[in-house]
């Protein structure tokens, strides 16, 4: 017997549809993985930039207490307020972000990563190559430190001025803010 004769269509009745849907299928899932690709993306430099947007409002929060620890507190409520406002109530396609913290009073922290940071966690799934649900944790972290407290620059100003001075500083007022 030939080879020819072996159960072969002469014809190529079908072979184009075939070609163009294996080639449709191909594309739409290349498309569906962009698709997800830019979600998880956007969702990731919209939580840096809200990360971002809250160390800032807690490095320069304070409330003007004399007290050098009193405003903390402040600065973390008024760090959660901004990031709150950007990441619309905290929802990014239906996941919750918590803004966290590294203050000083930490255990163990050292003055370099002071600042605020928020943890994330996206699905990402690649069609036809895997069936089970991958997540990835995204960390976002800014850590722009504290500027000095009002109660801090009057310490240290006070400090300054008894090293100088035999006098005691609760009468002297500070003229110009220089940041300290």
């Amino acid at each position: 017997m030939e080879i020819n004769k072996l159960n072969f269509s002469e014809s190529e009745n079908g072979q184009s549809t075939i070609e163009f849907l294996i080639s449709f299928v191909f594309v739409l899932g290349f498309l569906f993985l962009f698709l997800r690709l830019s979600i998880v993306y956007t969702n990731g430099y919209l939580m840096h930039y809200a990360t971002f947007s809250a160390s800032r409002a807690y490095m320069v929060a304070d409330n003007g207490d004399k007290n050098a620890e009193g405003s903390d507190g402040l600065a973390f409520t008024k760090a959660k307020a901004v990031f709150d406002k950007i990441v619309n109530t905290t929802q990014i396609f239906g996941q919750t972000i918590q803004l966290k913290e590294n203050s000083m009073d930490s255990e163990n922290m050292n003055s370099l990563l002071v600042g605020v940071f928020a943890d994330l966690n996206e699905y990402f799934m690649v069609p036809g190559v895997t069936n089970s649900r991958k997540d990835l944790n995204l960390k976002s972290e800014s850590f722009l430190g504290r500027e000095p407290t009002r109660g801090e620059c009057i310490q240290s100003v006070c400090e300054v001025i008894k090293g100088i001075t035999s006098v005691s500083c609760s009468a002297m007022v500070t003229l110009d803010d220089n940041g300290c």
